[in-house]
């Protein structure tokens, strides 16, 4: 093997530790803060249930790695330079969006993140394979990504925020979103009755935009796999 592979396959090492202690520490905010908050237990036992939890998790993703692997592409339609290139910039990506989000205090989820680098990463890399190519051309691109598979989880993940977001609209936050406001000190001057009342007046022209597009995107996978799988 050239050596200039076994630097890369370094590098993706401490990228993958990189990307896990980035995903983590994303993570950590999420199952601790209320456990934490709320000190149900000592943090010494808290810690040690979330490290179980995440042994636990890393030990049975196999799924995940199997989306990983040839979820969103065909491996076998890339040669071994260009699935390590591909590999390469997906971990940039993934560190560099996660580690802005946090910084920015943005909302962030790191299976989603690397899904759609994953199939951002596979799309370039198979333009670039045709545009090198007199034998290839565009409309060949479905032989190098699973576009059934890639629209099929994407429309799982509008689909999920959709019914997140139609919990919003119909209220399901307002109480939680009311108590954290005060927690932090900067409190709505009103009752909670009044500011239920003017966020349900805020939402009245709202429409659920990823619960629309999730379904567009579900059935173009289901046509896709009809049609050509």
């Amino acid at each position: 093997m050239d050596p200039i592979y076994t630097v890369i396959i370094a590098i993706l090492a401490v990228l993958a530790v990189s990307g896990l202690f980035v995903g983590v520490t994303n993570d950590a905010v999420n199952f601790l803060n209320s456990a934490i908050g709320s000190k149900a237990a000592p943090r010494r036992v808290i810690l040690i249930v979330a490290s179980i939890g995440i042994l636990v998790g890393t030990l049975t993703s196999s799924g995940m790695m199997e989306v990983a692997r040839n979820g969103m592409f065909d491996p076998g339609m890339f040669s071994f330079h260009e699935v390590i290139l591909l590999y390469l910039s997906v971990m940039f990506a993934n560190i560099i969006l996660l580690d802005l989000y946090n910084s920015w205090g943005l909302p962030t989820s790191t299976t989603v993140s690397l899904i759609f680098c994953l199939l951002g990463a596979a799309i370039a890399v198979s333009t670039f394979k045709i545009a090198g190519s007199d034998a290839l051309s565009m409309g060949d691109l479905g032989e190098f990504i699973h576009a059934g598979r890639a629209f099929g989880i994407v429309a799982a993940i509008l689909l999920i925020a959709g019914v997140v977001y139609s919990l919003y609209l119909h209220g399901d936050f307002d109480t939680s979103s009311y108590v954290m406001r005060r927690a932090r000190g900067n409190a709505p001057k009103q009752t909670f009755e009044a500011y239920k009342t003017n966020q349900k007046e805020r939402r009245e022209a709202s429409f659920n935009y990823p619960l629309f597009l999730g379904a567009v995107y579900m059935a173009a996978a289901l046509f896709i796999a009809y049609v050509f799988y």
